[in-house]
């Protein structure tokens, strides 16, 4: 019984979460210090679970004076990413998506698509993929 109600609580904060709700709003983007947070707890799940994850950082230094274009860049992200994926500030000038049980190369793919179609100008920064547990022990990094 208490599970249910548990569960029936975190619904209700997964689909205020969804990209369904409030589109384009930077109110879905997870604060400094709960991002580290959600990272820490995926890094535990990862370690209990044998899976893996991706985060896509995005360097926002040049963008962050044009509110304008981050908010492109936000909704954009919020459009394409899964229910599970989480958006956050990676630190003060960068922007991460923890995309959970994903490879390098399915985040090579998130990627491509967010920019597939780029209507509306959204910016393209440069963009770091960190990976958890780390394969081949290297950062790579995409211009």
């Amino acid at each position: 019984m208490k599970i249910a109600i548990y569960l029936r609580k975190i619904k209700k904060r997964i689909w205020f979460r969804s990209k369904r709700s409030v589109p384009g709003s930077m109110e879905q983007v997870n604060s400094l210090s709960d991002f580290q947070k959600i990272v820490e707890m995926e890094r535990c799940r990862v370690n209990r679970n044998e899976g893996s994850f991706v985060i896509v950082v995005f360097n926002l230094e040049k963008f962050q004076l044009e509110l304008n274009l981050l908010s492109k860049l936000v909704q954009r992200i919020i459009q394409r990413s899964r229910i599970t994926d989480q958006i956050g500030w990676y630190d003060y000038n960068r922007l991460g998506v923890i995309l959970p049980e994903t490879s390098t190369i399915g985040a090579q793919k998130f990627i491509q698509d967010l920019y597939l179609q780029n209507q509306n100008g959204m910016p393209k920064p440069p963009i770091d993929l960190y990976s958890y547990p780390l394969q081949n022990k290297s950062l790579q990094t995409l211009a």
